[in-house]
């Protein structure tokens, strides 16, 4: 990567970093002032709020296995991504609007994710090895040689650089997805073992083994706000939902008739 590629991605992660920061600060300032302020009660609320949740929609992607999901930042917008090598965009919350259909991958759309940081762009990876960068226009913005791997390691990367600074063993096979805590310490992975694992990336070491189901962990998500609860997918064709404190489980989603490949959560946990 030459000097000027580095200074622009450095600004793309300080304005993604910097807003993130904010945030934090702000809900530390308001715990720290507010005595009233009750977190066991709010999160008692959130995990109410989770064992409350019903099927809502449900609605045929794609003639092909769909194999992720990506909620807009604003929630208003669903990606979802196909064998097909397919992304659509669909109208929220009840997807029956098809907003656009994305089309470029030679083979495999493997995952989704919306921009953190601009609402009007998405990513999507395939088995052809590319990832692409998309507007919700249907606009391809570019394309990215990549890579992955099925050592069973989890690794944390430093963007500046592009070295792993973090290697966490423990998994006994393959790593299939990964996902940050709110609070930026807390590392979730799930993996081909039925394994849910939580990291502390102070310590470096792994927190906590929740046998999370009883075929492969295809995706973990934590609740976005303060990881009040954290959500596990599984070829079990169950989604299961546990407490961000105690890793108990809150309760189990069941509708799928066949492997659940993909899941996430809506900014506001609804």
């Amino acid at each position: 990567m030459c000097q000027t590629e580095l200074r622009e991605t450095r600004i793309e992660i300080a304005k993604y970093s910097i807003k993130r920061a904010a945030l934090r600060i702000q809900r530390e300032k308001q715990q720290r002032d507010d005595p009233d302020e009750d977190t066991n009660a709010e999160t008692k609320r959130a995990l109410k709020h989770v064992k409350d949740m019903v099927l809502d929609v449900s609605k045929f992607g794609d003639d092909r296995p769909l194999t992720g999901c990506s909620l807009s930042r604003d929630g208003k917008i669903l990606a979802t991504c196909s064998l097909s090598g397919v992304t659509k965009l669909w109208e929220m919350p009840q997807v029956t609007n098809k907003i656009d259909v994305l089309k470029d991958h030679k083979e495999h759309a493997t995952d989704v994710v919306f921009s953190h940081v601009d609402y009007d762009c998405l990513a999507t990876a395939s088995t052809d090895r590319t990832a692409k960068l998309w507007n919700i226009d249907g606009t391809l913005l570019q394309t990215f040689k990549a890579s992955s791997g099925f050592d069973s390691l989890a690794r944390v990367w430093d963007l500046r650089t592009g070295r792993s600074i973090l290697v966490f063993q423990g998994h006994i096979k393959p790593v299939l997805s990964v996902d940050f805590s709110a609070n930026g310490y807390h590392l979730a992975s799930g993996g081909e073992d039925n394994q849910c694992r939580i990291w502390d990336l102070r310590m470096r070491k792994s927190l906590y083994i929740i046998p999370a189901h009883v075929n492969l962990v295809s995706q973990v998500k934590y609740e976005p706000q303060e990881g009040y609860f954290l959500a596990t997918a599984s070829y079990d064709m169950k989604v299961n939902i546990w407490s961000g404190r105690d890793f108990s489980l809150v309760k189990s989603l069941v509708g799928h008739d066949s492997k659940v490949a993909s899941l996430d959560i809506a900014p506001d946990s609804s």
